[in-house]
């Protein structure tokens, strides 16, 4: 599983606390709001304000990303399997962008 923004390495604490948070959410309703999520997406690209789910997602893509959301609960896999999904159907370079900075420049932000 990759991402997210939606979806680097995890600062222990700090990166589960954000899992927990962004992960246990209803996270459909906010997808289907395109305004959030370009917002989001400017967070999580350094190219825009962050908001406190700005900042979650943020701390979140490096666990996702780097190890396979191995810390995460069933429900907080799964919301990260759907905001991948999301990103790489309907934002692909949006998606490309984040891999790219997350991967090679571990945690951002």
């Amino acid at each position: 599983m990759k991402f997210l923004l939606v979806l680097a390495a995890v600062a222990a604490l700090a990166a589960a606390q954000s899992i927990e948070e962004i992960g246990n959410r209803d996270i459909s309703s906010l997808l289907a709001d395109r305004a959030l999520v370009m917002k989001q997406i400017s967070c999580v690209l350094d190219q825009g304000p962050c908001d406190e789910l700005g900042r979650g997602l943020k701390a979140a893509i490096p666990e996702i990303l780097h190890n396979n959301c191995g810390r995460c609960n069933p429900k907080q896999a799964s919301n990260a399997r759907l905001v991948v999904g999301f990103l790489q159907r309907n934002y692909p370079r949006v998606y490309t962008a984040v891999e790219n900075k997350y991967r090679k420049g571990g945690r951002s932000g």
